[in-house]
């Protein structure tokens, strides 16, 4: 029987043991697959995330990203998140989490999230830190098209572990491979050649 919070804290020992190299390999599938799901659009709306030591480094994707799309960051509020535009410098908050400038900017749709975990079970649900940010946001937050997950591990549960408010992925990335959720995919338009739920994803 599989515990949310045990894979929580055995997760995040293995991801402070962990390589830069690992991180950066996750890095190049993102970017891959990233291009591939905005290909086509004009100035597409995105989502980075400022990584924690342990986590992928997305945000060295930002020069090469930002000739093509419109990037921001999440911003914490005192028990959710608000999205702002990612501009530097970034400073650290209260949880020693780099963040851009806050803003009033009003964002209407994103097009791609990327998001750390911590942790994806079979259903392609997340676990993260356990503070809720991402999944109180984006309970609310209903015009998204695409939630890509990422870690420097392939730390996959085949297993049911999350809750129902627990925000579900369509793409999980780790250094190894990519995953899809077949099923959220299906019903969104995307592609049909994915697999089930959690199945390993080819481009």
């Amino acid at each position: 029987m599989f515990d949310k919070n045990s894979l929580r804290i055995a997760h995040k020992a293995r991801l402070k043991r962990q390589t830069n190299l690992a991180g950066t390999r996750a890095v190049l599938k993102a970017k891959k697959l990233i291009f591939s799901l905005i290909k086509g659009k004009k100035a597409p709306k995105v989502l980075l995330f400022a990584p924690l030591a342990y986590e992928p480094d997305i945000l060295k994707l930002r020069r090469t990203l930002s000739t093509k799309t419109q990037l921001f960051l999440p911003f914490m509020l005192d028990k959710s998140l608000k999205i702002v535009k990612l501009r530097l410098p970034l400073k650290k908050d209260r949880f020693n989490v780099r963040q851009a400038m806050d803003s009033n900017a009003y964002i209407p749709h994103l097009d791609l999230a990327l998001i750390p975990v911590i942790g994806v079970d079979v259903n392609m649900g997340r676990i993260g830190h356990g503070f809720g940010f991402y999944d109180r946001f984006f309970a609310g937050f209903k015009r998204l098209k695409t939630i890509i997950f990422i870690s420097s591990q392939d730390l996959f549960v085949n297993a049911k572990v999350c809750d129902p408010h627990d925000i579900r992925g369509d793409f999980y990335i780790s250094p190894k491979n990519i995953r899809t959720n077949y099923d959220r995919n299906h019903r969104s338009g995307g592609n049909r050649g994915h697999r089930r739920r959690g199945r390993l994803w080819s481009s």
